[in-house]
């Protein structure tokens, strides 16, 4: 009897290496199709429509002991006043604190603020050195994707702090504070 031949040496390798990918494929999306959980379908929209709701009225009033009549009346809502949101919203990016620029070179100040802005809401960048605090600009939309960027060139040499201030009809929020150092050429 003659012996089985065998496939030529290194042809299960090749095997391997074709099949593997595509069994690593499908192993990784049976686990994600297992671990991903329930899924949403989403059916198409019915032919039939729901009629409109149509607005419901207040109980009859009813008769109590003393003869009055009482109708149930729905709560009152209560204004509540706005609470202001905490300054580490205001989030200073840039440059950090402790940089050290030349003078007369532009510096770029970003912050983010996590909120769109209202109508009556405005950003105002303050610079403070040689104890005297200038308004650098004020800004009331990002103009940096969804960041805010201002731009200003210090002339005088020494420490510097700049700030953002949140402002709105009755209330400010401050950033807190970032210190510069501003250098002879």
């Amino acid at each position: 009897m003659a012996a089985p031949s065998l496939p030529p040496s290194g042809y299960w390798q090749r095997i391997v290496y074709i099949f593997m990918p595509l069994f690593l494929l499908l192993l990784f999306l049976g686990v994600i199709r297992l671990w991903g959980g329930e899924e949403t379908a989403v059916s198409p929209p019915s032919a039939t429509t729901t009629p409109p709701a149509t607005p419901t009225s207040l109980p009859a009033p009813t008769e109590t002991d003393t003869g009055n009549a009482a109708t149930p009346l729905p709560p009152t809502p209560t204004a509540q006043p706005a609470t202001p949101l905490p300054a580490d919203n205001i989030i200073l990016l840039g440059p950090p604190a402790g940089s050290t620029f030349p003078a007369n070179t532009p510096i770029t100040l970003f912050w983010q603020w996590p909120h769109p802005l209202t109508d009556e809401q405005q950003f105002s960048v303050y610079w403070q050195q040689d104890k005297q605090t200038q308004l650098l600009g004020r800004l009331t939309e990002p103009n940096f994707g969804d960041l805010f960027q201002l731009q200003t060139t210090p002339t005088i040499v020494g420490n510097a702090v700049w700030w953002i201030v949140l402002e709105t009809n009755d209330a400010t929020i401050e950033s807190p504070q970032r210190q510069l150092l501003i250098s002879a050429q």
